[in-house]
């Protein structure tokens, strides 16, 4: 390999580069162990909400799936590799490049709309609260009939609006 073959690394390159480095950042945080007195210290410092451990797969997956796939258009762009070899390539290249992070984008959107823990949708629209409030009543009323003790928590109703309503 001659080194008149090796391209200065673009604004794009560096960008991929900062967000790959946050992309491990948050998985090196969503797998680090249990320090004691950490979880304390960030609770007390930027409040009860902030938790730096044990993300909610939930959200992480789709969450590391965008930038997954905005890195790799970043760094590897279809746009930039045909760039040198006519005008039409290089719409097309940006056309795909385009629509790899759109559709990363349409699929994390998909995936938060379809899974029970999350129902988007329906928590848009305030029928997942309800859903919940629901569930959870019905629980009690069973529990009490059978003289159990009653429930405080409910298991993830499945969701109301999906896309496939």
């Amino acid at each position: 390999m001659s080194f008149e073959s090796i391209r200065k690394p673009s604004v794009f390159n560096r960008l991929s580069l900062v967000l790959g480095f946050v992309l491990v950042t948050i998985g090196l945080l969503n797998t680090m162990p249990s320090i004691p007195g950490l979880d304390d210290w960030v609770s007390d410092t930027f409040g009860k909400d902030v938790v730096i451990r044990r993300f909610s797969f939930e959200y992480l997956a789709p969450l590391c799936f965008v930038f997954m796939m905005t890195i790799v258009a970043l760094d590897q762009s279809m746009a930039r590799q045909f760039r040198d070899r006519g005008r039409g390539l290089y719409l097309l290249g940006l056309a795909m490049d385009i629509a790899l992070v759109g559709m990363a984008f349409a699929m994390a959107t998909a995936y938060l709309i379809e899974i029970d823990s999350v129902c988007l949708i329906d928590q848009l629209t305030g029928e997942r609260a309800e859903l919940i409030a629901r569930a959870l009543q019905d629980e009690i009323e069973f529990a009490e009939s059978m003289g159990l003790p009653p429930p405080s928590t409910v298991d993830d109703p499945a969701c109301i609006n999906t896309l496939v309503d």
